[in-house]
């Protein structure tokens, strides 16, 4: 039976692993870990819906990968677009009361 912080360990080395997988990986353009119950979310440019599929199944076939599950979300449509942070509508911690 594992010792204390034995499962933080472990859960550390699949993540260096994965993070380390998937830096590899061009289709891959952005990564974030999250919490609660996704681990991760991730941004990628496949040609196809094959070449998804393949790379998934690359990464979840991989037993030192330790992943359970991937669940790939086609975007349809994009509803927002980033264009920087709204800097004049922040309120600064040098602010004076201006």
């Amino acid at each position: 039976m594992p010792g204390p912080g034995r499962g933080f360990f472990v859960l550390a080395q699949h993540r260096r692993r994965f993070e380390a997988a998937i830096a590899e990986i061009p289709e891959i353009m952005d990564c974030l870990r999250l919490s609660g119950d996704i681990d991760y979310l991730s941004f990628t440019r496949f040609p196809d819906i094959e070449a998804l599929n393949r790379c998934c199944d690359r990464l979840s076939d991989d037993p030192k990968l330790s992943i359970k599950a991937i669940r790939p979300r086609i975007v349809l449509e994009r509803s927002k677009w980033f264009f920087g942070y709204p800097l004049d509508h922040l309120k600064w911690h040098d602010d004076k009361g201006a």
